[in-house]
This record gives structure tokens, C-alpha cells and sequence, in this order.
């Protein structure tokens, strides 16, 4: 006979997904840890950012503040 079974064609598909998933599921968990990882590092330079500009803003208050009169004379 030169017809596989139909169950031995099922067989072979069960084991091709099998195969498929034990390739992709650590893939999955790396590119899922590595997304955390850049949501964690961008949050933290977000943070960083704004303290720097509020640093920035609290400069700009106290020059402004000892300027008082003169700003724009130059």
C-alpha cells in the first residue's frame, strides 16, 4: 500500500507543533523579558529627565530672582 493512514499523517503534524512550540517558547520568553527590561530602563531615564529639567527650572527661578530688575538690560 502506498497510502499512509491517516492517523500516522496526524501523528506526524502533532509532532511537527510540538517541536515548533518547544523552539519558540524560550524565544518568547526572551523577547519578553527583554521588552521589561526597556520599559524599566525607559522609565528610569524618564525619571532622570525630569529631574534634571525641574533642577534646570529651580536654577531659572533663583537667577531670575537675583536678577529681579535687570532681566533684558544687556
Amino acid at each position: 500500500m502506498a497510502d499512509k493512514s491517516p492517523s500516522s499523517g496526524y501523528l506526524f503534524v502533532l509532532v511537527l507543533f510540538a517541536f515548533v512550540f518547544v523552539l519558540m517558547l524560550p524565544l518568547v520568553g526572551m523577547m519578553l523579558v527583554d521588552t521589561m527590561v526597556v520599559k524599566r530602563e525607559a522609565k528610569a531615564q524618564m525619571e532622570k529627565t525630569e529631574k534634571l529639567r525641574k533642577q534646570i527650572e529651580d536654577e531659572r527661578k533663583k537667577d531670575d530672582g537675583k536678577a529681579g530688575g535687570q532681566v533684558g538690560l544687556n
